[in-house]
């Protein structure tokens, strides 16, 4: 700036001078006139300089004070623009009231002229909150008094706060003008979001108004890197779900733009695993989202399969009588062994399950020493007889000290995930035993 740029040059003329001095001294000539007049004009240099630091150091607090404006404005405008937007749903059912009053108790009434008198009071309050909202001079009346603060502390600066006065006003004008700009542009995106929310679900009327709520209120909860993101969002999970109420849907986008936000997961695939999760096991989508969460965390995605998993092989989990809480630790125990997919793990239980459906299993649990007509039988009760008979068929394996009889009956059981997979794996992935549990709160975390 030009006060910064005076301000070295001020101090390269001192050092000169400074130095010139210093040769005076050291011939022993400082009461010569030509040194007395030196030292005089060091002093008036020292003092403008002086008087420039203290007038940068209080445009300094200026900027600091206007940027804390900018910032209030800023939240001033959001407010106004909600209690717009509040204001004109209240307009709107006073409408409503009126015309059903009208058609009751006629024009004349008295119920009628209160309704017509309120109607009439808001529409002019909605009137002057929206020219607030869009009128520069408005906006700069409310700059007004915070900026005569801003410049309290260079008052007493000379020059220097007719200096700063002009920054200050050239930057709030800017300000003012940059404000109302994003808001015409947050308007007409808004309007743009939700035409596309139309298009995409086909919803229209109240019920249209209502998901437009849904979206700003998801995106000032912060979801989302625009209006039409959050849209796009809500219009998948309208299509992916059943009927949900207006809390649920809110809920639901924004775990969705957190999964999309944190670990990367598509929508849709997020989606698909929630709802093949609450299908399969009858839990909640919160203890679904909390399942996704806490699989993620713990590295069962480092493949990119985890919801593949999930959709593929939660129906193989729940057919063997394990709950979502047992598959997700199952998983983990099994990942923790070094298995590079989880899609293997998962594909272990099925081929399981298929060989105890269809009799393949039989002649290899009788050579391990197991009724098979029983132990099938208890299997295909599903729930917690089926987890015990599964307990009792690896036990059979690791206690067998044939090593080729346990790896045939491990691949006649498991199929070649056995082989790929390894005994050690396998043991661990039939274990349900983990910290993992759809009702911690790794979700709202």
């Amino acid at each position: 700036s030009r006060l910064v740029a005076e301000m070295d040059e001020q101090e390269d003329i001192l050092k000169t001078l400074q130095k010139a001095y210093a040769g005076y001294v050291a011939n022993g000539e400082e009461s010569s006139d030509q040194a007395q007049e030196l030292a005089d004009k060091i002093r008036d240099v020292s003092e403008e300089l002086e008087e420039n630091r203290d007038t940068l150091k209080a445009a300094e607090k200026a900027a600091q004070r206007l940027t804390d404006t900018q910032e209030n404005a800023a939240a001033a405008f959001s407010i106004l623009e909600k209690k717009i937007n509040s204001q004109e749903d209240d307009l709107a059912a006073l409408r409503r009231q009126y015309a059903n009053v009208v058609l009751e108790q006629g024009e004349s009434s008295d119920e009628a002229r209160k309704l017509a008198s309120k109607i009439s009071d808001l529409s002019g309050e909605l009137n002057e909150n929206k020219k607030k909202l869009t009128a520069p001079e408005r906006a700069a009346d409310d700059f007004g008094e915070a900026l005569e603060d801003a410049g309290q502390d260079a008052r007493d600066s000379g020059d220097g706060y007719t200096i700063l006065k002009d920054v200050i006003a050239g930057l709030a004008e800017d300000t003012i003008r940059n404000a109302i700009d994003s808001f015409k542009e947050l308007a007409l995106e808004g309007d743009k979001a939700l035409a596309m929310l139309e298009a995409r679900t086909g919803v229209t009327g109240d019920k249209l108004e209502g998901y437009e709520d849904i979206i700003r209120e998801v995106y000032n909860g912060n979801y989302g890197e625009s209006l039409g993101d959050v849209s796009e969002t809500l219009s998948t999970v309208i299509q992916m779900t059943d009927d949900l109420d207006k809390a649920s849907l809110t809920k639901v986008t924004k775990n969705s733009l957190a999964l999309s936000d944190v670990f990367g997961f598509d929508t849709v695939e997020s989606l698909r695993a929630v709802n093949s999760l609450v299908d399969q096991f009858g839990i909640s989508s919160d203890q679904a989202y909390n399942l996704i969460v806490q699989g993620a965390q713990n590295g069962l995605n480092q493949n990119d399969d985890l919801l593949d998993t999930i959709n593929e092989y939660a129906v193989q989990f729940r057919t063997a009588g394990y709950g979502a809480d047992d598959m997700f630790t199952m998983l983990m125990n099994g990942a923790e062994t070094g298995t590079w997919s989880v899609d293997k793990l998962g594909d272990a239980v099925k081929e399981f399950n298929i060989r105890m459906s269809d009799g393949t299993a039989n002649d290899y649990l009788e050579q391990l020493g197991v009724d098979a007509d029983k132990l099938v039988a208890q299997f295909n009760k599903g729930g917690p007889e089926a987890q015990e008979a599964i307990d009792s068929v690896m036990k059979a394996i690791l206690d067998c000290d044939d090593a080729t009889l346990q790896y045939q009956a491990g691949v006649g059981l498991f199929g070649t995930m056995w082989e790929d997979l390894g005994a050690d794996t396998v043991a661990s992935l039939m274990e349900t035993k983990g910290a993992i549990d759809s009702n911690s709160d790794a979700m709202s975390q």
